[in-house]
């Protein structure tokens, strides 16, 4: 419940090596005690916002510039907008999400590392 409705939660930035070994070897640091009382008040709180009106209201404006972030960045050079029109990975991410997972072309990862 926590990182669903993001009280909890981080990112790696780093190789994909090291990324992939924090993800997948990580989690048994990350996620074995139960929500700490103040991420479940946090979710708590998240559920009563979005069933309200006003909450509606929020997703709704999330869910627009979501896409008007996504629209923007997609087209940039060097850069995978996954779920983008056209994206070789359109199927990984809907369009109405506000998670957008970016990836930098191996053509720039490989220019910026010389």
């Amino acid at each position: 419940m926590g990182t669903s409705l993001a009280s909890v939660g981080g990112f790696c930035v780093g190789h994909h090596e090291v990324c992939d070994h924090q993800r997948l070897c990580g989690q048994g640091y990350c996620f074995s005690a139960s929500l700490p009382p103040y991420l479940a008040t946090a979710a708590h709180e998240a559920l009563a916002i979005l069933g309200s009106s006003r909450g509606q209201q929020l997703a709704a404006q999330v869910r627009h510039t979501a896409a008007a972030l996504r629209q923007q960045l997609d087209g940039t050079p060097g850069l995978v907008v996954s779920g983008a029109k056209g994206s070789s990975k359109e199927s990984s991410s809907s369009a109405e999400s506000p998670v957008l997972h970016l990836q930098l072309t191996p053509t720039l990862v490989a220019a910026a590392g010389s």
